[in-house]
């Protein structure tokens, strides 16, 4: 009967352990860097830019992509149009802050070119972002690694328009002696040619659409804005302390619609295709940012150790009515 009542009472202090054993932290605060780079295209006449990113999985990786014979008006010109991405970006990031955090964003310097050499047509572009727990319940911790979020892969088809525009170069190629618009013409992209105070002010807009994969990645699209939304999930399952959470991290490109099916038919995509479209003589820019979302996880480890512990309870109570 004793030895029943210390294996009694040996389980009850197991239970009571499990019981009040305390659930890991929530990570509250992040150091974070993102890094892109496009990593292949296709057309003609284009040059790259070497970046200096060393976390994506390919190397090298370009943060610039440029093409085009430069256009000059009255003896000065904006130089060739280019693809250009702000990497690498770092900072902190808050969980559950969705006002948003700076990502990678991408520019289009949308210049008047000469496209007898060919321009860009399609690219391809990884982004990563790592993370690095700094608060854990609000008090700074340290000794945690760079944790990265899975890579994702951007593919982008580009369609350059013809502009619709007479820039009298006769003989004098390539200079531009004047811009006058034949507002007769309706843009792939949708919309009249010249329309003022439109992306077609100026000629009309080039074409762009984006579509993206990554292993888990799940796509949405914010019914308010229209931006497109990619989560995916940070892996922590080598980190037991921090396993009550799971971390969703949600990239937001912005400025990106659904396109009218002329244009996605220019870039050779089905109706409905998601992209953006950009004025001419402009910089124009996609604008990405990120949020970090938890996810409370009860523990499994804890039920099953107390599930153990009456098992082996009512076992010894069968054992010592037996005999």
């Amino acid at each position: 009967m004793k030895k029943l009542s210390k294996l009694i009472g040996a389980s009850a202090v197991l239970v009571a352990g499990v019981a009040h054993a305390a659930p890991s932290g929530l990570v509250t605060e992040w150091a974070y860097v993102n890094e892109a780079g496009f990593v292949s295209y296709t057309g003609g006449g284009v040059t790259t830019s070497t970046s200096t990113n060393t976390n994506l999985s390919t190397s090298p990786t370009y943060d610039e992509l440029s093409w085009g014979t430069e256009i000059f008006f009255d003896g000065s010109t904006n130089g060739q149009s280019s693809l250009e991405i702000d990497t690498p970006i770092s900072g902190t990031a808050v969980t559950n802050d969705m006002t948003g955090n700076q990502g990678t964003d991408i520019f289009h310097n949308n210049f008047i070119v000469g496209t007898e050499n060919g321009t860009l047509e399609t690219a391809s572009m990884l982004d990563v972002l790592l993370l690095q727990p700094t608060a854990i319940d609000g008090a700074p911790v340290g000794g945690f690694p760079m944790l990265p979020a899975p890579e994702i892969n951007f593919f982008v088809d580009f369609y350059e328009t013809a502009n619709g525009v007479d820039y009298g170069f006769g003989s004098n190629y390539p200079n531009a002696t004047q811009q006058v618009i034949d507002t007769s013409i309706t843009c792939p992209g949708g919309g009249q040619n010249g329309a003022v105070g439109t992306v077609n002010e100026n000629g009309c807009g080039d074409i762009f659409v984006i579509s993206a994969s990554a292993p888990g990645l799940s796509f949405g699209v914010d019914p308010i804005t229209g931006d497109l939304l990619f989560s995916t999930l940070i892996d922590l399952s080598g980190y037991p302390s921090l396993a009550n959470y799971a971390y969703d991290v949600t990239v937001r490109l912005s400025g990106v619609e659904v396109l009218n099916d002329a244009g996605c038919a220019a870039v050779g995509e089905a109706a409905g295709c998601r992209g953006f479209v950009t004025k001419e003589r402009e910089v124009n820019t996609l604008q990405a940012s990120f949020t970090i979302a938890s996810v409370f996880v009860p523990e499994p480890a804890p039920l099953a150790l107390l599930g153990a512990s009456l098992v082996a309870l009512g076992w010894t109570r069968r054992k010592a009515q037996a005999k």
